[in-house]
């Protein structure tokens, strides 16, 4: 047995009082917060959808559901030490939620199988790629590599409404500070244009301007891995809703154009 219904009710409720112990802070780190708290039971809404969509079975599905509502424990504590979502700036927030699992011995009633498919899970969900390359040394399984996928994927969408929502809720500044914190010029750097239009994901260490961040979040459609994920994000009209803040010039145009063509070849 995997992950019982009756033990994940109980991880629920961890979950729930542990995002509840974090008090004290400052109004900006309770927004930021709370902003987690949100994304991690959507990420489990979109894990679900895709799951199904995939014909996981229940078991599974408890599994998946367990990787989306803890993949960024480690954000909480991150935001309270520091007061940021940037890894750079202060540590790798998939290696740490693994250390919280560990230090409070989460999954020790779990098989370790299943341990071990959530660790791997919940470590590279961040990571900048898939680490498919280190199959040949038979470091990951066909069935860890399934649900790290999932999670990858189910992440990218909701992060797509977390930006949206936060752009609309709050000034442009003040949604650049809780989220990433970039130069607001009307400005794309070249070599994220160029590795976008590429068909590259944008590294993180390459953008300058939060249009750099819009368009590394665009570059995800290069690193999906369900069709159900290009559904959604199609459906949500997710990439278009982005695409069109950008600065009205030549490079918006094509940007737009290289979305247009990879859903359609997606989509064949």
């Amino acid at each position: 047995m995997g992950l019982s219904e009756a033990q994940m009710k109980n991880y629920r409720k961890w979950f729930k009082e542990y995002c509840k112990s974090f008090t004290k802070l400052t109004s900006q780190q309770s927004l930021k917060i709370e902003l987690k708290i949100k994304h991690s039971y959507k990420v489990a809404e979109c894990i679900e959808e895709i799951g199904d969509s995939i014909g996981l079975s229940e078991q599974d599905k408890r599994i998946a559901e367990f990787i989306a509502l803890f993949h960024d424990l480690g954000r909480f504590e991150q935001v309270r030490r520091f007061d940021t979502f940037s890894d750079a700036e202060s540590m790798d927030h998939g290696d740490y939620a693994v250390e919280i699992l560990k230090e409070f011995k989460l999954l020790e009633p779990l098989n370790i199988e299943t341990q071990t498919i959530i660790y791997k899970s919940i470590k590279y969900h961040n990571k900048f790629k898939l680490p498919l390359a280190d199959r040949n040394k038979n470091q990951f399984s066909e069935r860890e590599i399934l649900f790290i996928k999932l999670i990858r994927d189910a992440d990218k969408i909701d992060i797509f409404r977390v930006i949206m929502e936060t752009f609309f809720d709050h000034s442009k500044d003040e949604a650049n500070k809780i989220l990433i914190n970039l130069r607001l010029e009307d400005e794309i750097s070249t070599k994220v244009f160029n590795d976008f239009i590429n068909d590259k994901i944008i590294s993180k260490s390459d953008i300058k301007y939060l249009n750099d961040y819009k368009i590394l979040i665009l570059s995800w459609i290069h690193d999906l891995n369900f069709p159900r994920t290009i559904q959604l994000f199609v459906e949500k009209n997710y990439f278009m809703s982005v695409a069109n803040t950008l600065p009205d010039c030549a490079a918006k145009t094509t940007i737009i154009k290289k979305i247009n063509e990879t859903i359609n070849i997606h989509s064949v």
